[in-house]
């Protein structure tokens, strides 16, 4: 929930009582304290169920079902529910929090997922609106219930007689108390409402919204993974590079290197020193770039080698041998 957008609609409640009563902002909060006690019993079966049933499914863990992640998963989709309801009433956009994702072995996940505080908040959130739904049904009352009361209580009782056992009873004393009081409330109750609907989402926000450090864990883990990506991509590019050259180039190159071994042979007779010294030249190169190039691939397999075999590889480096070879 973003501080800019967060609880706008309980803050555009007017402090005037007489505008107050004409927004429609006031009465979606009411509706929505009103409603906190209905969503507080629902929320705690529901996810009393949920956890029940986690707790009989718990042995499947050790056979590398995902327990937690799908109790959390549950309680998400129950808070989901929750969250709809605020955004609804009082116009507060609080984003669901995300689930790490993770490659590692089941029994770990649980452990991050349970020390990592997403399933207890959501607990603590259900369990603590129990509580707090009594608070808030008493806020709407006495912003709206009590104003109400004051200002019909002289008209009832003028005409039905003053209760004896009252501190004050007829005439104006009681005309003037009842208005005193009227007028208090009436002139509170936006505030009531307003300080009751900002708990109320703040209490949401902290407990079934994403928490800053739930929020810098999961950047942290993207960030590792889009890493591992990019140095798996480079490695990758990188083998295949050093293996077209062991392919390629210096099979290539040996083939040349032998070449030209067979050619000094041949003209080991030849009475012109310059053609001799151009082939010595040549093949003093090429085998310089096969060591050159060798130092590059070494330890790596060919990709014949490692896709078809020891056979298939001596194969096709026979093929290419300018001498011929049997395998």
């Amino acid at each position: 929930m973003t501080q800019d957008t967060a609880l706008a609609r309980p803050d555009e409640i007017p402090a005037n009582p007489l505008r107050a009563v004409f927004s429609p902002y006031l009465w979606l909060a009411g509706v929505q304290l009103a409603t906190d006690w209905i969503a507080a019993v629902l929320g705690a079966v529901a996810v009393a169920a949920i956890l029940l049933a986690g707790i009989i499914g718990s042995p499947l863990a050790l056979l590398g079902v995902p327990v937690t992640r799908w109790v959390i998963t549950c309680l998400n989709a129950i808070s989901g529910i929750e969250r709809t309801r605020l955004a609804l009433t009082l116009g507060v956009e609080i984003a669901a929090p995300q689930l790490p994702t993770r490659v590692d072995e089941t029994w770990r996940d649980s452990r991050d997922l349970l020390g990592g505080g997403m399933l207890w908040r959501q607990i603590c959130y259900w369990t603590i609106l129990l509580g707090w739904s009594m608070v808030t049904a008493a806020d709407l009352m006495l912003a709206l219930a009590m104003p109400g009361t004051f200002a019909l209580m002289p008209i009832y009782y003028s005409a039905a007689g003053w209760p004896e056992d009252l501190p004050f009873s007829g005439g104006s004393v009681a005309w003037t108390i009842c208005a005193l009081a009227f007028a208090v409330l009436f002139f509170i109750s936006p505030h009531l409402i307003r300080l009751g609907a900002h708990l109320d989402a703040s209490l949401a926000d902290n407990l079934i919204g994403p928490s800053a450090t739930g929020e810098l864990v999961q950047r942290v883990g993207q960030l590792e993974s889009s890493r591992a990506r990019v140095v798996d991509s480079a490695e990758q590019e990188r083998r295949r590079i050093e293996r077209d050259l062991h392919d390629g180039a210096q099979q290539r190159l040996v083939s040349l290197a032998m070449t030209l071994g067979r050619a000094k042979s041949r003209l080991a007779t030849d009475t012109d020193p310059a053609t001799r010294q151009l082939l010595d030249e040549a093949h003093a190169e090429a085998k310089l770039a096969i060591t050159e190039i060798r130092d590059l691939t070494r330890g790596l397999h060919p990709p014949v080698l490692t896709d078809r075999g020891l056979d298939a590889a001596l194969s096709a480096v026979a093929a290419r041998s300018p001498v011929p070879v049997q395998v």
